[in-house]
């Protein structure tokens, strides 16, 4: 029965079409005078509607719908043929909408199949694709996978440094394209003309694809870790100019008071984009206004993420110190086995990750840094001939983001709280200090334009060391107009009031020195989101244990926990759960 008529909203025909029909997304009485027998309260399946609506000689735009089911239809027998396993309901869905040439956001937290989705996308669309990652690591480890999954059918190049590989880039010879964010920003110039030039569809391509895809300019661009490519927001231009906008629709985007004819004109440009961007995160907490851009012309947004599925077991306990912590890490990894992902903080760096690696194998406990967690070291961790890898607590850091073990991660371990400290002292007047300190403070600073203007500065000349400053007086006046701004406020009582209160960052002395502590939350949420994946049964149990030396860096993570993360997370005590039990 009909309770309203709706106008110009059939999906075949758009004509009128009664809610009782709309409801269960059959087109109109017109198209449609006669539902097939027996389906008037089961549902009726697309390929049956297409196929009454043909035999009626009434197939209009209902015909779009019925390519893409065909072909969704033919991206999970290829998800299932190259993984192993069929796809989530959630990546056939994604699927649709790559192949209704819709771009969107995939905020979800880690393993239920992001990146996975994109490698399968991008080597099963026989189209030009673009997949950016944060680091060079993951770049090959990406290029890895997509030989698998694609059998080697698709060419694929990526940068990571080697002879050769941007010169096979610039001259456009590939089919998938891997790289990190900080190379599109360095060579746009290089990249743009190679996705503005048509990319005919192959012979061998699969039907359902051929009519789907039949005369038109398609390009498939992923973006996985947004949070890393948010953070050259002018990347955000250059990713919609290789979608097809140019500075006059990006202007229009971004202009303040749009009139009734912008928004008409903005409409229209939204469909001179040549392919489909899809961006992934777990953790996306965008802070650049340009973010906008994405609703304005490609019709989605970019917001704050908060994450709900996680089963993980939050264990906390207090050290004395980091060599403290790496002995109680030693004591616990002979308890718990193998299968373990060891995280150093970011205050120990580097250093600290090949200290602790060290010590491990000394004690007779093999492990490996996470520079040498290649494929051969990750098939013997899943062996258990490696019993753990040792990384960095830090967004970048490859055993954060990117390695894919659900199978072998048992449980994580920080040595430290996931934070960055950043003295709180301008006398270096380089780029790169200037820049951590600058991002480390923008939450508490007002002055937003200014400051992210001075960041977008500043990010030209990250590599730009301070004894080179001298060689150029128009940077090192800008540098020191900046660094006095960030002396002011430093200087200023209440600014420094704002930043003992603030959720976000907070100051600590030592050693007659003070510095900015900025808490690493996505970093935490991420690298024991590693412990716990999702597989047909529902969520594996994970457990994170955290051994932290410092009470203030400790406090501020667990107020960023509560902000970022929609369900609680309550870190306990060893003699609060039954550790034999949650391992089995």
């Amino acid at each position: 029965m009909n309770i309203a008529i709706f106008k110009k909203l059939c999906p075949n025909c758009a004509g009128d079409i009664g809610s009782s029909r709309l409801e269960r997304g059959l087109p109109c009485s017109k198209c449609l005078p006669k539902l097939p027998e027996g389906s008037e309260n089961v549902p009726i399946s697309i390929e049956s509607l297409c196929a009454e609506l043909k035999k009626a000689g009434r197939l209009k735009e209902y015909a779009r719908f019925c390519e893409i089911e065909k072909a969704s239809n033919a991206f999970a027998e290829f998800f299932t043929s190259a993984i192993g396993s069929e796809p989530w309901s959630l990546q056939v869905t994604w699927a649709k909408r790559v192949l209704a040439k819709r771009s969107f956001a995939i905020l979800a937290p880690t393993g239920v199949g992001k990146t996975t989705f994109g490698i399968v996308a991008a080597s099963f669309l026989p189209v030009r694709a673009y997949i950016i990652v944060p680091t060079k690591l993951l770049v090959q480890q990406v290029i890895e996978r997509i030989e698998k999954v694609s059998g080697g059918k698709r060419r694929t190049v990526g940068f990571t440094g080697r002879k050769g590989e941007k010169e096979t880039i610039a001259a456009g010879d590939f089919d998938i394209l891997v790289t990190t964010h900080m190379f599109l920003y360095r060579n746009f110039d290089m990249l743009e003309p190679i996705f503005k030039k048509p990319y005919p569809v192959p012979e061998d391509a699969p039907p359902e694809l051929k009519a789907l895809l039949a005369n038109r300019f398609y390009n498939f661009f992923f973006v996985d870790d947004v949070d890393s490519f948010l953070k050259a927001s002018k990347n955000i231009d250059r990713l919609l100019k290789l979608l097809g906008f140019n500075d006059y629709a990006i202007k229009l985007a971004l202009k303040p008071d749009k009139t009734d004819a912008d928004r008409q004109r903005l409409q229209q440009i939204q469909r001179y984009a040549n392919g489909s961007l899809v961006i992934s995160s777990a953790t996306a907490q965008p802070r650049s206004r340009r973010v906008v851009l994405f609703r304005e012309l490609l019709g989605f947004e970019v917001q704050k993420s908060s994450t709900t599925l996680r089963n993980i077991v939050d264990v906390a306990e207090r050290v004395k110190n980091f060599q403290h912590g790496t002995e109680r890490a030693a004591e616990l990894i002979e308890r718990l086995g193998g299968g373990g992902f060891l995280y150093v903080s970011m205050d120990y760096g580097r250093e600290g990750a090949e200290q602790l690696t060290e010590f491990l194998n000394s004690r007779g406990i093999p492990a490996v840094i996470y520079e040498k967690f290649d494929a051969e070291a990750q098939e013997r961790f899943r062996k258990g001939e490696i019993r753990v890898a040792v990384g960095i607590s830090h967004h970048l850091n490859p055993l954060v983001r990117g390695i894919d073990l659900p199978d072998a991660v048992r449980y994580a371990i920080f040595v430290g709280t996931p934070k960055m400290e950043i003295p709180a002292a301008t006398e270096s007047i380089a780029p790169s200090h200037l820049f951590r300190l600058l991002l480390a403070i923008r939450p508490v600073l007002t002055e937003r334009d200014e400051v992210d203007n001075y960041l977008d500065f500043l990010r030209k000349y990250l590599t730009l060391k301070e004894e080179q400053v001298d060689r150029y007086p128009k940077i090192k006046q800008k540098l020191e107009e900046i660094a006095l701004f960030i002396q002011m406020k430093l200087s200023d009582p209440n600014f420094v009031s704002a930043v003992r209160t603030s959720d976000e960052v907070s100051l600590v002395q030592r050693d007659g020195k003070l510095y900015i502590v900025v808490d690493d939350a996505s970093s935490y949420i991420q690298a024991s989101g590693r412990t716990s994946r999702l597989f047909a049964g529902g969520l594996t149990k994970g457990l994170s244990i955290l051994l932290y030396y410092s009470d203030e860096a400790f406090a501020s993570l667990r107020r960023r926990l509560r902000a970022a993360i929609s369900q609680d997370i309550e870190f306990v005590k060893f003699d609060e759960i039954d550790l034999d039990a949650l391992l089995r």
